[in-house]
Order: C-alpha cells, then sequence, then structure tokens
C-alpha cells in the first residue's frame, strides 16, 4: 500500500525563496562595496532577473518538488553563469555549496540525485568553456577534480541526511496522523460513554423510582402477615383447648360405649355400625416465599374452618337431640321396669345410667358449643385480618396464588332399630363415634391451625429477607448512581480539556 505524502513543501518553498534573495542582497552589497556604484547597479539589474524568475517559480502551479528542484538549480546555474562572466572568485564557490542547502529542505533523495547531476554537468562545461574563471590561473586538472570531488562528496553526504531525515519525517508524519486518528476516536469515545450514562442515568431513576414502590409495598405487605401470623396463632390455641375438651368427652363417650355394649347383648345386638370416613389433604406450593399463595392459603384455611366450626356445631345439635331422645328412652324403660316388679330391676338400673349418661352428654355438647362459639367468634376476626393483609398484597401488587385446599365432609348414616331399647343402645354407640369424629376432626383442625401459623412465620420471614434484600438493592442503585455522575463529570472535563 503506497503511502500518502504528508509532507508540507510549501514551508520548504518559502525558505528556499528567503535563502535565494538573502544570497542575493548579499551579492548586490558585495558589489556595491568592492566595485562601487556602478558596479553595484549592474549587479542589480542582472539579480533582478533572478528574482523575479525565483517568484514566478514559487507561484507557477507546478509539481512541488519539481519547484523545489528550481529553487535549488536555478541559484546554482546562475552562480556558475557568474563563473562564466566574470573572473575567478573563492566566494562564488561559497554560494554553489549554499545551494545544495535549498535541495536538502524537501527531504527527498531523487530530488537531490537530479540535482547533483544537472549540477555535475553544468560545472564541466563551465570548466571547459572557463577553466581559469573556475579554479583560477592555475588552470590545473586536479584542482578541478578536487572541487568536483568535494562537492559530489558533499550530496552524499547530504544524501544520507535527506534520506535519514525523509524516514524521521514519514514516521513524524505518521505518528502525528495516528495521534490524531486516536485522539478523534477517544473523542467519540467519550461521546458514547457520555450517551450511555445519560441513559444509564435514566434507567437508574425509573429503577429507583420502581424500588421505592416495590419497598414500601413490601413494608405494608410485611405489617399485615405480622397481624395474620398472630391472628393464627390464637386460633391454633383455641382449637388446641377444644381439642383437649373433646378428649375429656370421649373418655365419657368411651364408657357409655361400655355400657351400650352390655345392653347390645340383651337386647339381641345392636344393628350394623356406622363407617364414616373423611380426609384432609393440604396441598401448599413448593416456593413458600410467594407471600400470595400463602395468604390464600390462610383465606381458605378459615373459610373452610368455620364450615368446620358449622359442621361441629350441626353434630353437637344431632347429639344433643339424641341425648333427649336417649333420656325419654330412659325415662320410658324406668316406667316399664317398675311395672314390671321384680323383673325389670335389673333393666330400672340400667335405665338410670344410661339417663345418666344422656344428661352429662347434653351438658358436654352444651360446653363444646359454648367454645365453639367462641371459636367462630376468633375465626371470623382472623378471617377479617386475612382479608386486610390480601388487600394490602393487591395494593402493593406482587403475585398471590392460590393455596387449595380441600375438605371432605363428615357423612355420617344412622339406622333406626325396631324396638325403642335397640334404638337407644344404637343411640349411645353413634354418640361414641361423633365423640371420636369430633375429636379426629378437631386435632385436624389444630395441625391445619400450626401448619398455618409455621407457613406464616416461613412468609414473614421471607418477607422480611426480601425487605432486606430490597434495601440492599436500593443502596447499590444509589452507588450506581453516584459512580455514573462521577464518570459523567470525569467525561465532561476531559473533553473540555
Amino acid at each position: 500500500m503506497n503511502k500518502v505524502d504528508t509532507y508540507n513543501t510549501r514551508r520548504a518553498d518559502k525558505i528556499s525563496v528567503l535563502i535565494i534573495y538573502s544570497l542575493i542582497i548579499l551579492m548586490i552589497l558585495q558589489s556595491l562595496i568592492v566595485g562601487g556604484v556602478s558596479e553595484f547597479l549592474d549587479m542589480a539589474s542582472k539579480s533582478s532577473v533572478v528574482l523575479v524568475l525565483v517568484a514566478i517559480i514559487y507561484f507557477l502551479p507546478i509539481n512541488k518538488y519539481l519547484r523545489g528542484l528550481l529553487f535549488g538549480i536555478v541559484p546554482g546555474l546562475v552562480t556558475l553563469v557568474l563563473f562564466l562572466m566574470t573572473f575567478y572568485s573563492l566566494d562564488k564557490h561559497y554560494i554553489l555549496f549554499a545551494t545544495t542547502t535549498i535541495i536538502t529542505l524537501y527531504f527527498k533523495k531523487e530530488l537531490l540525485i537530479a540535482y547533483g547531476i544537472i549540477m555535475d554537468i553544468a560545472i564541466v562545461i563551465v570548466y571547459i568553456l572557463k577553466p581559469e574563471n573556475f579554479v583560477g590561473q592555475t588552470q590545473l586538472i586536479t584542482d578541478f577534480i578536487s572541487l568536483f570531488i568535494l562537492f559530489n562528496g558533499s550530496l552524499a553526504m547530504l544524501f544520507f541526511q535527506t534520506n535519514w531525515g525523509r524516514k524521521l519525517v514519514d514516521e513524524s508524519m505518521e505518528k502525528e496522523h495516528n495521534a490524531k486518528n486516536l485522539f478523534e476516536k477517544l473523542q467519540s469515545t467519550f461521546k458514547k460513554i457520555g450517551a450511555s450514562s445519560n441513559l444509564l442515568d435514566s434507567n437508574i431513576d425509573k429503577f429507583n423510582t420502581s424500588i421505592q414502590q416495590t419497598k414500601e409495598s413490601s413494608i405494608n405487605i410485611t405489617s399485615s402477615i405480622q397481624e395474620m401470623a398472630g391472628a393464627i396463632q390464637n386460633e391454633a390455641a383455641s382449637v388446641s383447648k377444644i381439642n383437649e375438651t373433646m378428649s375429656n368427652s370421649l373418655s365419657g363417650a368411651r364408657q357409655a360405649q361400655e355400657i351400650s355394649k352390655g345392653i347390645a347383648l340383651k337386647s339381641d345386638g345392636m344393628s350394623r355400625k356406622v363407617e364414616e370416613g373423611w380426609n384432609k389433604i393440604i396441598q401448599m406450593n413448593n416456593q413458600i416465599g410467594i407471600i400470595s399463595s400463602a395468604i390464600n392459603s390462610a383465606t381458605v384455611t378459615v373459610s373452610q374452618l368455620q364450615d368446620s366450626m358449622d359442621l361441629i356445631a350441626e353434630f353437637l345439635e344431632g347429639i344433643n337431640q339424641i341425648a333427649e331422645q336417649t333420656n325419654l328412652l330412659a325415662l320410658n324403660a324406668a316406667i316399664e321396669s317398675a311395672r314390671a316388679g321384680e323383673h325389670g330391676k335389673g333393666f330400672a338400673v340400667v335405665a338410670d345410667e344410661v339417663r345418666k349418661l344422656a344428661e352429662k352428654s347434653s351438658k358436654i355438647v352444651n360446653d363444646i358449643n359454648t367454645i365453639i362459639k367462641d371459636i367462630f367468634t376468633k375465626s371470623q376476626e382472623t378471617s377479617n385480618m386475612v382479608n386486610e393483609g390480601n388487600n394490602a398484597v393487591e395494593e402493593g401488587k406482587l403475585l398471590i396464588d392460590d393455596i387449595s385446599t380441600y375438605f371432605d365432609e363428615i357423612k355420617n348414616a344412622f339406622n333406626e332399630t325396631n324396638t325403642e331399647i335397640l334404638s337407644g343402645m344404637k343411640i349411645i354407640e353413634q354418640i361414641t363415634e361423633k365423640f371420636i369424629d369430633v375429636q379426629e376432626q378437631s386435632e385436624n383442625i389444630a395441625r391445619i391451625s400450626e401448619q398455618n401459623a409455621a407457613s406464616a412465620q416461613q412468609v414473614l420471614a421471607t418477607a422480611k429477607e426480601e425487605n432486606e434484600q430490597i434495601m440492599d438493592v436500593s443502596s447499590a442503585v444509589e452507588e450506581i448512581n453516584m459512580l455514573s455522575k462521577e464518570l459523567k463529570n470525569i467525561i465532561s472535563s476531559e473533553y473540555e480539556n
């Protein structure tokens, strides 16, 4: 690839013109001092031609290096013409050597070679025509050879100087060009960095605004979850209390069941037992961290808990009715045993025990019903708190997924016996089964409440951790914003310099 010649020859042209004009002025002054006014006028008239010729060459639209060659040759040839027109003078040789410096200003070895060839030919011609004017009166060939070798030796040294100088000039020009390109690229890079910094600042401001909104929503959610966790813990305590009461009731129910077995032997057995099954399944999402899922789970749990309380109330109402019927049956049995006389005394004792158990069952049912009403009230309060937590989540625009909870209701079937006694025994057995079912459901409710409390604590811990992470992200965004502003200030100061 050819290199572009960026060397400024116009500066060399100006210096060449200055050197030529200076030499001519010195020659004119010398003629005035040595030859007087007449010699001065003669030299001035002849020199004016050279001055005009040099000016024409300077403004002539030709190749820049051809112009430099002419600037070097013209004063040299004029000096050689003076050798032909005047007598021998040593100062003309000085002027001839001085013209070689003009060629070296262009740092072009080809130009120096052309100058040397032309001047060598001209010097040989001058020596042939006027040897006495060029080397003096001796006219010795050895003097000419010495001058010729000295002149060409000077040109040879100037050749190497020009060659090396040209390389330095080209290298400096190339480095200047590269430095200029690098500076332009650096300016372009600064502009891009500045534009990127502005875009980064804009994105940081938007992100910071979003972080602040998220932080406020997270604080509201954390507060709501704390209230919900407290309500769930209170609910778990109430369920535990009712479970304890049901355990105590179950002991009495089992005693009644033992009595009913004895009665069943005398009343030709009892009808088949009623099987009842119920299944409780809770599926919670693997990502406990999703706060909305936990809140909806709590909402469903509270709602189903209220439904379960309603079922328990219905069961207890049924048990209460059964106890009243049992009491009536026991009363009828006592009346019948009184009529039977001695044969009915044993059965009267059994009927009295059945009546006592029925009254005790009725009292226990009333106590349980009171506790259930208290639990229902607390469940309603918990439901309100959960709804408030759900509203806070919706306002915070956080994702909450519903946890599906399924409850299977207890199905019971009762078959009445054909006789009043067998019906009474069956009712007692059913009471025992009901107490067992109620206790199991109470235990399940207690487990659900404990699971909800644990889930609420996990959700609360996750919300707090997420809130701390949001605070960390907010601090990091502030630091990035400060660094971006510092970078913009540095770029602005560097770009202005």
